[in-house]
């Protein structure tokens, strides 16, 4: 496991909008690539890129099909497992409200780590970070109206 100390960390939603270019909610839909970005072939260091299918743009313009990086992943050929303490790797089929920062065009990563980033299920929204933007169970059109403050 590794244990990252996040460069940006969110506790007001108004605040990670205004950070982010792109806020969305949809599905993981499947895994792209697994990038060993160490130096060294059997460091561990992973990066995960994932295809995201947007249903609902929040903040920004970009709708359809989007790519998503992420910290971690599995190196079969390597047999490297890495994951990150308190972001959980997506999984294909996971339903989720993103923050996000264009890294390099057309890829994504969410902003301040797992405080940019909220479960969806059943039309609720729930944070994935315990000490991020407090939101429990709340219906996806109430937290879009949150976003402005």
């Amino acid at each position: 496991m590794s244990s990252p100390s996040w460069a940006l960390w969110f506790t007001k939603l108004p605040d990670l909008a205004a950070r982010s270019d792109l806020a969305v909610s949809g599905t993981v839909t499947k895994i792209i690539d697994v990038a060993n970005i160490g130096s060294d072939p059997t460091s561990g260091i992973l990066q995960t890129t994932y295809q995201f299918a947007v249903d609902r743009v929040l903040v920004g313009d970009k709708a359809g099909v989007i790519r998503v990086s992420q910290s971690g992943g599995v190196d079969n050929q390597q047999k490297i497992v890495m994951d990150v303490d308190d972001d959980p790797r997506f999984a294909v089929g996971e339903t989720a409200v993103l923050f996000l920062t264009e890294v390099t065009p057309g890829l994504y990563a969410v902003q301040g780590g797992p405080s940019g980033r909220f479960r969806l299920h059943d039309g609720l929204v729930s944070a994935v970070a315990a000490n991020g933007v407090p939101v429990k169970d709340v219906p996806l059109n109430a937290f879009a109206t949150r976003i402005t403050g």
